[in-house]
Order: C-alpha cells, then sequence, then structure tokens
C-alpha cells in the first residue's frame, strides 16, 4: 500500500515537472477528487490511476494506464471515450514506457499522450515532442524565427552545442517549448543531432561552410514588414540595416537615409506609448523594418548581424549587391 502510495506520488511529480519543463509554463497534477471517481465504472479503476490538471487554462483528466501486457489502441480509444463521456473533460493517457512502434500506433489514432521524460503528443495544441528532436521529414519547409535565430547565434557568436534548454531559454529569451521546437526542427534539416536525457541539447555540424550550406534552404528574410515614418519612438532596439548596414561590411557605396530595424514584439509595445504614426509604403523621414526575431543578441554594435542581412538581399538583382553578399559569407562563415 505504502509502495502504491509512493508510486502514485512520484508519477504526479514526474508528469508535472516533465509538462513544465517541456512547454514552458508551470503544470501541476492532483490525485483525481472522490466526486469525480464515484462517476467511472470499477473496471476502468482497476486498469487506470486518475489525475487532474489545466494545460493553458484548460482542464484536462490524466489517466495513467497501470497495466500494459495487453497494448491496444482500440480499447484506449474506447476507455478514453467512456471516461470523457462519464466527466464531461477531455483524456490524456500517461503511460511510463512505450516502445516505439506502438507510440506512432497511438499517433494514427490520434490519443493525445504523455510518456514522461520521452514524448509530449498533444494534436489540440499542434505539440508532438520527444526526447531525440526526431519529427517528420515534411513537416518543416521554413524554419521558424526562433530556430533562424538560434542557428545564426551558433555561427556568429558562440556555439551551442550541449546547452540544455533552460541554459538556451535564458539566452534567448524564449520559452523552454519554443527551444524544444528549434531544436526539432534542426534536426529535421538533418543540421545536427539531439542528446538524450533531460538536458536535450543539440550537437551541430562542426564545419561551420556544410552548416550554412545545409541549411540555406530553410532559411528566410527576417522581415515581417517594413515602411516609413516620419517620427521613431525612443528605443535601445533599433539596429542599423538595409544598404547602411551592407555598407558597415562590405564596400558598398550607400546613400540612402536613416533605415532600423526593430523586433515587431518590441515595436508593439513602443506603438502603444507613441501617438498615432502614419506609417507610409512610399516615403518618410526613417525607412523601419520590422523582424520576426529581436535583431539584438545577434546584432555587431548598432547594425544588424551580417547572416540575417544576407538574407534581406539574398534575392536582390542588383549584380553589385551579389558580389558583396558573397564577401560577406567569405569573411564570417568560410574563414571561421
Amino acid at each position: 500500500m505504502l509502495l502504491c502510495k509512493f508510486n502514485v506520488i512520484y508519477m504526479i511529480y514526474n508528469t508535472s515537472n516533465y509538462l513544465s519543463t517541456m512547454l514552458g509554463t508551470q503544470v501541476a497534477l492532483s490525485n483525481l477528487l472522490d466526486l469525480k471517481l464515484r462517476k467511472l465504472p470499477y473496471y476502468l479503476k482497476s486498469i487506470y490511476n486518475f489525475y487532474e490538471g489545466e494545460l493553458k487554462n484548460k482542464p484536462f483528466i490524466f489517466a495513467e494506464s497501470v497495466n500494459m501486457e495487453n497494448f491496444s489502441t482500440k480499447q484506449f480509444k474506447a476507455q478514453i471515450e467512456t471516461i470523457e463521456k462519464a466527466l464531461n473533460l477531455p483524456v490524456i493517457l500517461i503511460i511510463n514506457r512505450l516502445e516505439s512502434y506502438n507510440r506512432k500506433r497511438l499517433i494514427d489514432k490520434n490519443i493525445r499522450f504523455i510518456e514522461p521524460g520521452r514524448q509530449i503528443y498533444l494534436p489540440d495544441f499542434l505539440i508532438d515532442l520527444n526526447e531525440f528532436g526526431k519529427t517528420t521529414k515534411d513537416s518543416i519547409s521554413k524554419f521558424s524565427p526562433s530556430t533562424q535565430c538560434i542557428l545564426f547565434y551558433h555561427l556568429l557568436k558562440k556555439k551551442i552545442d550541449g546547452l540544455m534548454l533552460n541554459e538556451l531559454a535564458l539566452i534567448f529569451n524564449y520559452s523552454t517549448m519554443t527551444i524544444s521546437r528549434s531544436i526539432n526542427e534542426l534536426c529535421v534539416a538533418e543540421l545536427g543531432e539531439a542528446e538524450r536525457g533531460k538536458s536535450k541539447g543539440i550537437f551541430l555540424i562542426k564545419n561551420k561552410k556544410e552548416l550554412w550550406d545545409k541549411a540555406m534552404p530553410f532559411l528566410n528574410s527576417p522581415v515581417k514588414d517594413n515602411f516609413y515614418v516620419t517620427n521613431l519612438g525612443e528605443s535601445k532596439h533599433y539596429f542599423v540595416t538595409e544598404l547602411k548596414a551592407l555598407a558597415h561590411y562590405t564596400f558598398i557605396s550607400d546613400d540612402s537615409q536613416k533605415q532600423f530595424a526593430i523586433f515587431h514584439n518590441y515595436y508593439r509595445e513602443l506603438s502603444k506609448e507613441m501617438k498615432k504614426e502614419e506609417k507610409n509604403k512610399h516615403e518618410g523621414n526613417y525607412f523601419l523594418e520590422i523582424w520576426k526575431y529581436a535583431p539584438d543578441i545577434l546584432a555587431e554594435g548598432n547594425y544588424v548581424d551580417p547572416l540575417s542581412l544576407y538574407m534581406i538581399f539574398c534575392k536582390d538583382t542588383d549584380e553589385r549587391i551579389q558580389i558583396e553578399l558573397k564577401k560577406i559569407v567569405k569573411k564570417f562563415i568560410e574563414n571561421e
């Protein structure tokens, strides 16, 4: 009896901690109240331990399977439907240990499940995270902004090899869930291999040129929007971009007006404090780029980083610009 109670406490702690770490938000599980437990058929109480908790303010029932001798997705689905009907709440299956082929069977049947320490599958939230950072090959065509930012940081600033999720989250000011998804994307693109274990770090391809070349099909411009404005609000988050930045890194001439980049989150907050600013696509005192990720962490002094700048200009048809872009790659990728 004492051992059984300890196992339940351990499962609650282990699952809560794993969900909190992977999803980047506090998740607390507790034993299902007796009042709710009495609504369930007796046979289900003998094959599951029941808990309750919330994910993103949505209540769920967590059903821990205690008997895995006869694994059947058909049975799981039928039992989950019975639980959901009795309690009028969605159910997440907890299974302590799964073979890879059984994981696939659950996913194929669209059954929510958690394998603590190894995998979370919650299609309601478009979440499919696992320990090894692997997902299907067709799941990405372009990197998310966070993934591109992390990759450029590795190439330009400091290698991220072996850093744990929480360490990366502190560096980039992202949630551990966002970091985990970025590691998944890098692995899908075959740019590195994720560590096993709690740290979920990643080791990227050592050769920078090879890493850059393999990443290219997944890279994109960091620019979300651009326009002219008459005035700029006071902020330390503006960085010189476009031709003025290209002139900083290369020998290209520049006679353009002031051009700045800022992260869209910072600009949104700044806009609340400013008088309504008229945006113009054709003229104004300043040319402003709104970026999908913060240029701050990658910047060189007051200038946006050279690799993000490369992605802004890579489709430009001006021959002079293409010559200078090749010099950027040579200086920051090939010569390092």
